[in-house]
C-alpha cells in the first residue's frame, strides 16, 4: 500500500504565517486513499482546512457529488472572506 510506504515525517512549512492550506479530498474517489491525503495534510505546518465531500468521486459531474464539491469550495470562500481567524480543521 502506498500510504504505508510514506514514512517522511518532516513538516511542510508555510511560506508565511498568514497563509492557510486548503485541501479538498473527494470522499468517494476510489483512486486516491484518504490515508494518503491525510498523511500529506498532517505534515503541513500551517493553519489548514480539510474538506471531504463524501459523495464526490474522481470525476465529479453528477449529483450529489457535484453539489457537495461546489459546497466545499463555497465553504472555503466563506472562510477566506471571514479572515484568517476562521482557520481550522
Amino acid at each position: 500500500m502506498i500510504a504505508a510506504r510514506m514514512r517522511c515525517s518532516a513538516p511542510i512549512p508555510a511560506a508565511t504565517p498568514s497563509r492557510v492550506a486548503r485541501t479538498v479530498h473527494l470522499g468517494a474517489d476510489r483512486g486516491t486513499s484518504l490515508l494518503l491525503s491525510q498523511a500529506f495534510f498532517d505534515r503541513i505546518a500551517a493553519p489548514k482546512w480539510l474538506v471531504i465531500p463524501g459523495a464526490a468521486g474522481q470525476y465529479t459531474v453528477e449529483t450529489p457529488g457535484i453539489h457537495q464539491l461546489a459546497g466545499a469550495f463555497a465553504a472555503i470562500g466563506d472562510r477566506l472572506i471571514s479572515g484568517p481567524g476562521s482557520a481550522g480543521r
